[in-house]
């Protein structure tokens, strides 16, 4: 019974873990097994049992089912990956036949009801032991048909030509997937991040991987439509939720394109789906906050179009029952009609006031400091990626004024605009944006300028209504809106020109802050 140690371990002797909170059986148990030539590891708690797995490798697991503070069906059920195929014998006093059933449900190899005969305890245990031994040795089989197979597919022409091509393409987790929606083969990286052993993926659906995206569906329905177009479109691009084995789920960026190889007789062509699939955890967790900004901010704007209108119907209501407030005490319904309506008004009145426009600090703030601010931060998102940007200014001290977080709001939404008007550049160079802020009198001109895609001419007009969006399910529509409030509260006004295909530029005159630069 001492501390597993595999050098200690006589040869052909087979390891026991036994679980049983009692001390006397406990021993029993282990003194029994150890005559029988077991190598046993008595433990009164799951968690100890686990600890040593971690450690040794284990042939049999005996346990009870109703251990102090847990039950043993905890264990049967968190058996995972090679720990699954340890036997388990299940020795207790509760003799149900739910629980019977329940047990062998969860994989139970054996169901012993105490008080038991040692000899059946280590005829059980003898039992689980062969058991054990094929399992293991038939995944040994499994492992070793695995690895060949994949080597000899290495040594393939065709494979060596599709993996030249995707690795050529991308750095990260490389997907290639068939028409049915099976991973066909995936690189290193994507099986790392999914924290599976290969076998586990490859030859799996794809979908077991990738929760459905909220608009496009499952990937293996985007994939069907992919291979399955005559002269498919662009390729995919989107962020999906991928989870992984612990249950945890990552926000990807995933790129989806259609390759086609020659086949093993080289007399016809075979269609592919290869997903490069990017995940940054930085991104990940920026993205998130972001996305709950915007829902918090949509739902600000409803919650507070709603609650105004609720007071529009209102006054007209509480005007009339107040015309009336001489009858309430002959009329009890009307005094109650009126203090209801009251109560309405006042809960309206605490649904607008955290929407209404806070009291800002306004004073000077120095325009290249923002600028710097808010590059910092889309950096750090890792936004800011092949790409050429510059920012040009007529001086470094050229000071607007305004509150801080209303200028860094400007900007952030400006750029963030720009770096999604952008062409993707198929992996390679995206386009250019230009940053620059001149002086113009009593006002400072910020113009924010890029070479994408553009906006077309019978849209730009409505760019500035609320929730209007050319990026599709990947716009809110609150950006530039926000930027003109802004901007008119502060005195100023923004103005937008875009041509398809040749960029857009948007220009916000702010007023230039006329007192000392000392607070700046």
């Amino acid at each position: 019974m001492s501390p597993p140690d595999d050098n200690a371990t006589e040869v052909g002797q087979k390891r026991v873990i036994i679980i049983e909170d009692d001390e006397s059986t406990r021993l029993l148990y282990a003194d029994t097994l150890e005559r029988a030539g077991y190598e046993v590891h008595p433990v009164d708690t799951i968690k100890l049992a686990l600890d040593i797995l971690e450690k040794t490798q284990t042939d049999v697991i005996i346990t009870d089912l109703g251990l102090v503070g847990e039950s043993g069906f905890d264990l049967l059920r968190g058996l995972e990956g090679t720990h699954a195929n340890i036997p388990v014998v299940v020795v207790t006093a509760d003799d149900r036949v739910e629980s019977v059933q329940s047990a062998l449900r969860e994989r139970a190899f054996d169901y012993l009801t105490k008080p038991i005969k040692t000899s059946a305890l280590v005829e059980a245990t003898r039992r689980a032991e062969l058991e054990s031994l094929a399992l293991r040795a038939a995944q040994q089989r499994a492992d070793a048909e695995f690895a060949s197979r994949r080597e000899a597919a290495g040594r393939s022409g065709q494979r060596a030509a599709l993996l030249s091509l995707l690795f050529n393409r991308a750095a990260e987790g490389i997907v290639v997937i068939n028409n049915d929606g099976q991973i066909v083969d995936a690189s290193d990286s994507f099986i790392e991040l999914l924290d599976l052993a290969p076998r586990f993926v490859i030859g799996r659906p794809v979908d077991d991987f990738f929760q459905a995206h909220p608009t496009e569906g499952d990937l293996s329905a985007m994939v069907g439509e992919l291979l399955g177009a005559q002269s498919p479109d662009d390729p995919w691009n989107g962020s999906m939720v991928l989870s992984e084995r612990r249950g945890a789920r990552h926000l990807c960026d995933v790129r989806i394109f259609r390759c086609e190889m020659p086949t093993l007789d080289a007399t016809t062509t075979e269609a592919y789906a290869v997903a490069l699939v990017h995940h940054d955890p930085k991104r990940e967790s920026l993205s998130l906050q972001l996305q709950q900004a915007e829902r918090l901010a949509t739902v600000g704007i409803l919650a507070g179009s709603a609650a105004h209108e609720i007071k529009n119907d209102l006054g007209p209501l509480i005007g009339y029952l107040s015309l009336h407030d001489h009858a309430t005490d002959d009329d009890p319904m009307a005094a109650l009609l009126h203090d209801s309506a009251r109560r309405i008004g006042e809960h309206v009145d605490q649904i607008l006031a955290p929407l209404r426009p806070r009291v800002r600090s306004r004073g000077a703030v120095l325009l290249q400091r923002s600028v710097d601010e808010v590059l910092v931060a889309l950096r750090r998102a890792g936004k800011v990626r092949r790409l050429d940007l510059t920012i040009s200014a007529a001086a470094d001290n050229i000071t607007v004024f305004g509150d801080k977080d209303e200028i860094y709001q400007i900007i952030m939404n400006l750029v963030t605009n720009a770096l999604d008007g952008l062409f993707d550049g198929g992996g390679g160079h995206r386009g250019s944006i230009d940053i620059s802020f001149h002086e113009e009198g009593d006002n400072v001109l910020l113009v924010v300028k890029d070479d994408g895609r553009g906006i077309p001419e019978d849209k730009v007009e409505r760019v500035f209504e609320p929730f209007y969006t050319t990026k599709g399910t990947l716009g809110t529509g609150l950006g530039l809106p926000v930027v003109r409030d802004i901007a008119r509260t502060l005195g100023g006004e923004i103005k937008l020109s875009s041509v398809v295909d040749s960029g857009t530029t948007v220009t916000v005159t702010l007023p230039k802050f006329r007192g000392s630069l000392e607070s700046a």
